[in-house]
């Protein structure tokens, strides 16, 4: 939970669509390793570190997800920030904000008895979000400001921590969303040839596989109260 003294959090949820759902999570199952979760909220892929809820519908990019503890203030927060606002249900509805790059998320307040679970299954697919962009620096600084948190600097690639999920914002196409593989052979599951490191799948979800980290760091921002 995250105290007052605080920004928005990322949340490990992402929300999918593609006009034959099951044809997806057949094929994030047997790629992947992903498991049904049990849900509430409809359809729903786990791989104990991220949850993927998919919905019927056109080929669009994912909704990525900010938790934040005070719904009606963060609403006023997002706007002075820069996000567009495109739908506002309220608490426990779906709040879909469009951030100054083109990004959806959804806007989730989290209760007093929300809680992570675990899972004790082994999946390729990192605690990891990362974002396409052809300014990286610039989308950093400005995640660095909406999360509170300082963002780091390692080779190319800017990383933001915000527990339990890690953000990377480095160049590359398509712009948008991406989600990390440990394992080259699971994006060749998905459809890759041996070598290719990014993969745009046929929902138009974006993968790439987690390249080593190069050595050197730095720190463009510092969290507040760090």
């Amino acid at each position: 939970m995250m105290g007052e003294s605080m920004g928005f959090g990322l949340s490990r949820c992402v929300g999918l669509t593609a006009p034959h759902p099951d044809a997806m999570v057949q094929k994030y199952r047997d790629a992947l390793g992903w498991e049904m979760l049990t849900s509430e909220s409809g359809l729903c892929l786990t791989d104990g570190a991220l949850r993927a809820y998919i919905d019927p519908g056109d080929r669009r990019p994912p909704v990525l997800e900010l938790l934040t503890d005070h719904l009606s203030a963060a609403r006023g927060q997002l706007r002075a920030l820069g996000f567009e606002e495109v739908t506002w249900k309220g608490s426990g509805e779906f709040n879909l904000v469009v951030d100054p790059f083109g990004n959806s998320w959804n806007i989730f307040e989290l209760g007093a008895d929300d809680e992570d679970e675990d899972f004790d299954f082994y999946s390729p697919t990192l605690a990891r979000i990362g974002l396409h962009t052809h300014e990286p620096a610039k989308v950093a600084e400005f995640f660095s400001t909406v999360l509170e948190r300082p963002a780091t600097l390692s080779g190319h690639v800017w990383v933001i921590d915000s527990d339990p999920v890690r953000l990377r914002i480095e160049p590359g196409l398509p712009n948008g969303p991406v989600f990390l593989l440990e394992d080259a052979l699971q994006l060749q599951a998905l459809g890759a040839q041996p070598g290719q490191s990014t993969l745009t799948d046929t929902w138009g979800i974006t993968w790439r596989v987690l390249p080593r980290p190069p050595a050197s760091t730095a720190v463009i921002s510092e969290a507040p109260n760090a």
